[in-house]
């Protein structure tokens, strides 16, 4: 929970691309994971470049990384976000985050103007009750706050389950929780606000 660490970060890609990861999931380059010794798996991390002051949320799913005097192995697509994919390695700060309650950085206040509206995030919409199920177990494992499937009747009589987050109470914290679940690979994640 207070983990912070500087080193060197590295990266890995095309060599592992397609394997399985230390948590049973298949490896994808371009997405924002890493692999660490010791962390529990998953754990979110905010990696900060010491070199350019970039930034990126990361989810780490693997095991690493194995050469000496590293601290963490960051996936391609992280590393590109972060600007060291060209050089190899980068001096790093690692930050945990616990999602859907801590952030390293202050929350701001809740803006007027969006009193008496509730905010969700949507992270997707299915067709099959059975994908929404799974979707929103995934999510449950990453944050604390609650994940709810609302089934919507369409004209043509299909439903179409909704998974959403929330609701979510300011600004930072629906922004938080957005750069999580992409950091987790769900895609395109919007606000909903009621």
């Amino acid at each position: 929970e207070d983990y912070r660490a500087r080193g060197t970060a590295s990266w890995y890609g095309m060599k592992f691309d397609g394997h399985l990861t230390a948590n049973g999931e298949v490896f994808d380059m371009y997405k924002a994971t890493a692999a660490h010794k010791t962390l529990p798996i998953p754990s979110y991390l905010r990696v900060t470049n010491l070199d350019n002051g970039r930034r990126v949320i990361v989810r780490v799913n693997d095991r690493g990384p194995f050469h000496g005097g590293r601290l963490v192995d960051l996936s391609y697509g992280a590393a590109v976000k972060l600007g060291f994919a060209e050089s190899g390695t980068a001096r790093v700060l690692l930050e945990a985050l616990i999602p859907g309650r801590d952030s390293a950085e202050p929350r701001p206040t809740r803006d007027p103007e969006s009193v008496g509206q509730v905010s969700y995030l949507q992270v997707g919409a299915f067709w099959e009750k059975e994908t929404a199920d799974q979707q929103a177990k995934a999510l449950s494992e990453m944050t604390a706050h609650r994940v709810s499937i609302e089934a919507h009747t369409t004209e043509r009589q299909d439903v179409l389950y909704r998974v959403r987050v929330g609701p979510l109470e300011d600004a930072g914290e629906l922004r938080e929780l957005r750069d999580l679940v992409v950091a987790a690979g769900f895609e395109n994640p919007y606000t909903v606000r009621y």
